[in-house]
């Protein structure tokens, strides 16, 4: 991952074309290049993974400061990681007045009312 203020407005065939000749390594490499706002945005799966897996070669604090926002939100539990995705809670819109109805069975719920809705992303080759 490239995180540089100097892709905003470009699209991300236009960053590739810019980071890519900087890769020698004989490997195939999937680039991801995003700007500061972008990554603590953390708005896409690829970037939770970088956060959770990935090791920094150079940060001038941006990728300090979405990992410390990632970790906030595991330890809240509204990101957890599990086997081949995350798992995300979403908390109740504001528009709704009083707490959401119950909207899934088993263990979650347990025939009292959810407040929260979980959603599992799994993400993958061709996901």
């Amino acid at each position: 991952m490239v995180v540089s203020d100097e892709f905003v407005g470009q699209n991300p065939i236009q960053r590739w074309e810019r980071v890519s000749p900087s890769w020698t390594a004989l490997k195939a490499a999937a680039i991801i290049s995003v700007t500061s706002a972008e990554l603590l945005a953390m708005d896409r799966l690829i970037l939770w993974d970088a956060l959770q897996d990935g090791n920094p070669l150079f940060d001038r604090g941006v990728r300090r400061e979405a990992a410390a926002r990632f970790r906030r939100k595991k330890e809240a539990g509204e990101i957890v990681p599990i086997e081949g995705g995350w798992r995300v809670a979403e908390p109740p819109s504001r528009l709704s007045p009083g707490p959401s109805p119950p909207i899934a069975a088993g263990p979650l719920s347990q025939g009292s009312r959810v407040h929260r809705r979980v959603f599992t992303l799994v993400h993958g080759p061709g996901v």
